[in-house]
């Protein structure tokens, strides 16, 4: 399995209609994460994508840099924001930042460092560009919900337990890290409910939509995808059926010692 991390150029066109928040959770989101940047001079995004967390912040003051190894992504920032570029951008790797020390007085990441193999190298990345005193916050990602994570397992497993998420999926390995650079201290929850079916969830994962069944080859793919959808029918029954699931949206805050 490569080592790489994902490029997510194929997913330009659809991810916002499949990855954004409500209005007023998104909302929510951005209040956190701006009442702690608020002050701290420039903040960098590695993986900004199509702008789905920096641009909001972008709108409140906060004097945003973002880097992506996806140039279509980027694209769409730029879209996003009326077509003109709204802050710094470059294409760059979250393992191997162009920036010198102590650049920036934070930088935070989403859904990032699971998807990337070295996630450490990029953790180490992001406290190096943080000058004493910054916070570098992560928000790992992951399945949002208990069944979600059920799947994901059954999938894995389907797929002949291949690394589907190839970087961290444990908070305190995250934790362990960052403590000799940047120290946790303390976690932003943000509150949400989870409002799905399971026919939506299989039909983003068969459409080939989720970067964690990208490194499959296709016969794979389709194999494992196809019983994975049959053991959560046996198990969870009707997959049209609406279900709702209370959760969090939570970022980890490091402070740089």
């Amino acid at each position: 399995m490569s080592d790489e991390s994902i490029v997510f150029d194929r997913a330009a066109e659809y991810y916002d209609r499949t990855r954004s928040l409500p209005a007023d959770v998104q909302a929510r989101v951005t209040d956190v994460l701006s009442a702690e940047l608020s002050g701290r001079g420039a903040c960098l995004e590695p993986g900004v994508g199509t702008g789905r967390i920096a641009l909001p912040l972008h709108e409140r003051g906060i004097p945003m840099v973002g880097a992506d190894l996806s140039l279509p992504m980027m694209a769409r920032l730029v879209e996003n924001a009326g077509g003109q570029v709204p802050f710094p951008l470059l294409r760059a790797d979250a393992t191997c930042l162009p920036f010198g020390d102590d650049t920036f007085g934070a930088a935070y990441v989403c859904h990032v460092f699971h998807l990337i193999p070295n996630w450490r190298r990029a953790a180490a990345e992001m406290a190096r560009v943080v000058r004493r005193g910054g916070v570098v916050i992560v928000n790992l990602g992951g399945p949002p919900t208990s069944m979600g994570a059920e799947i994901f397992q059954e999938l894995t497993r389907q797929a002949g337990d291949q690394g589907l998420r190839p970087g961290a999926t444990d908070p305190a390995d995250v934790d362990d890290a960052m403590s000799a650079e940047a120290p946790l201290r303390e976690v932003l929850v943000v509150p949400n409910t989870w409002s799905f079916t399971l026919r939506e969830h299989f039909a983003h994962l068969e459409a080939n939509r989720s970067a964690v069944t990208w490194r499959l080859d296709e016969d794979t793919r389709i194999r494992a995808l196809a019983a994975t959808k049959s053991w959560a029918e046996e198990r969870y029954g009707d997959l049209d059926a609406r279900r709702e699931e209370d959760g969090a949206i939570t970022w980890r805050v490091y402070e740089v010692a």
